[in-house]
This record gives C-alpha cells, sequence and structure tokens, in this order.
C-alpha cells in the first residue's frame, strides 16, 4: 500500500514479481496481487495462500444488511494468467482475458476466536461461512460508492461465535496468482449497514 494526495485513501497495488521456480523454495508467480484485509499474516513457506489469516471477532446481534465501499479502480496493462484453454489456433487464451478489483466481506462461524480462521485457500468455499456480500470492480479511476446485500447460508445464530474478514484485492484472481501487472485498487470508505 502507499498514501495518495488524498490521506484518507489507500491504494493496493499488484505488482511484478520474478516469476521463477526457486526449486525446493517452490514457484515466485510472475505478478503478485496486493491485498488489504482484516485478519493477520504469517509466512507459511509450504502453501503461501495459507500465509493470510483472515478475520477478526464479529461480536453483534445480526448480520449487516449490506456492504457499501468508496473506491476506484484502475487495471494493469498486461495481465498475467494461469487459467485458460488453448484455441483451435493452439494459442492459450485465459479465462479472464482482464483483471478486475474485488471485495470479498465474509462472516463465518467458529469455535475459538484465537485459533479458528479463513485463508487465501478457503476463503470463499469454507463450509462455516454464514454470509457474504462481494463486489468486483472493472477500470474506473473516479471513486465511486457501491453497496451490495450480504447473502446469507446460515441464519443469525446469538449463541455461536463468528468472525468477519473483509479482503480486498488488486486482481480478483490473485489467489490463483493472476493479475494485471501495476492495477491499483484505491479505498476511502468501507461500512456495514444494519
Amino acid at each position: 500500500t502507499r498514501g495518495t494526495a488524498d490521506p484518507s485513501v489507500v491504494v493496493v497495488a499488484s505488482r511484478m514479481t520474478t516469476g521463477k521456480n526457486l526449486g525446493a523454495l517452490g514457484f515466485i508467480p510472475a505478478v503478485t496481487a496486493g491485498t488489504l484485509f482484516l485478519g493477520e499474516f504469517s509466512i507459511n513457506l509450504s502453501n503461501t495462500l495459507k500465509s493470510t489469516k483472515f478475520g477478526i471477532p464479529f461480536v453483534k446481534e445480526a448480520f449487516p444488511k449490506s456492504l457499501e465501499v468508496e473506491w476506484s479502480y484502475q487495471a494493469g496493462a498486461k495481465y498475467y494468467a494461469t487459467n485458460g484453454a488453448k484455441d483451435a489456433n493452439g494459442k492459450f487464451q485465459p479465462d479472464a482475458p482482464a483483471d478486475e478489483g474485488s471485495v470479498a466481506a465474509v462472516i463465518y462461524e467458529v469455535s475459538d476466536y484465537t485459533n479458528d480462521y479463513l485463508d487465501g485457500t478457503n476463503l470463499q468455499t469454507a463450509t462455516n461461512i454464514a454470509a457474504v456480500a462481494y463486489l468486483k470492480k472493472t477500470t474506473n479511476t473516479t471513486m465511486t460508492t457501491e453497496s451490495v446485500n450480504f447473502q446469507t447460508a446460515k441464519p443469525f445464530d446469538a449463541s455461536k461465535k463468528y468472525k468477519l474478514a473483509i479482503v480486498f484485492s488488486s486482481s480478483a484472481k490473485g489467489d490463483n496468482f493472476e493479475g494485471g501487472e501495476d492495477s491499483e485498487l484505491s479505498v476511502k470508505s468501507v461500512k456495514l449497514n444494519y
């Protein structure tokens, strides 16, 4: 992240990395998505997606109705893809030809606030997810406010413990090591509406 002329705005950017195989240390992708999230980061060399520990305790009397975000986005000029297929001429065609920014707000059940968390491998697929709000953004360099309703997978239960994860990514498919070179997502405000 870096500051901007407006000190209330944070910029999250995808950056070029080395893009090579380091043998026993693993593979460094060509591009790494920038993320801004609620939670902790602790390097896991065996699976880098598990380095993110998403979420903080969510102690409320109900799930929020919607997520509201004031943000802008500029997709990088060159898109690096890992998923796709070859066309009739044998040329690789990526599943996503251009980058998108994203924000995911995920509320999930836990038995322990300290040791239970979601990470980059299961933020969108875990069976303990109770409610989710998700937005994607294509290039729009004007700061705009958008909102999306939460979709509930399970009803709110006051007897259960929950955590809230809010994750911004400058490349929506960053968990697949896909993204645009120098894609930038700018965030000014985030609100949960009840």
